[in-house]
């Protein structure tokens, strides 16, 4: 059994109109590791990057998740943050099954 994505979690990044029904639906693959590096812009107001920050977090909100703030960064994460998304590129932490995962497995 895969995590579900939270369907508020998504809605700051989700630019065009999209059926919540698959939204709803989608799971992550059992197992996946899950990294969300979130841009933090330290030129926004406090309470936009708390939002945005908290937002980014329950993303990472499945077991063996991790966050990582990166920051200062704007829109462009990957040009601004290069080192920090090489690090956590190079630092993934698999996680070990859940029983119910192992069960659908026959582990």
């Amino acid at each position: 059994m895969g995590a579900t994505v939270p369907p508020r979690a998504l809605a700051p990044v989700v630019r065009a109109p999209v059926p919540a029904a698959p939204r709803r639906s989608r799971t992550l693959p059992s197992g996946l590791p899950v990294t969300v590096i979130a841009a933090d812009d330290p030129r926004r107001a406090a309470s936009w990057r708390e939002r945005w920050l908290a937002r980014q977090r329950a993303l990472a909100a499945v077991p063996g998740g991790a966050f990582r703030p990166g920051a200062p960064a704007g829109h462009l994460l990957v040009l601004d943050r290069s080192g920090d998304v090489a690090d956590a590129l190079l630092h993934v932490r698999v996680r070990p099954l859940l029983p119910e995962e192992r069960r659908a497995h026959g582990r």
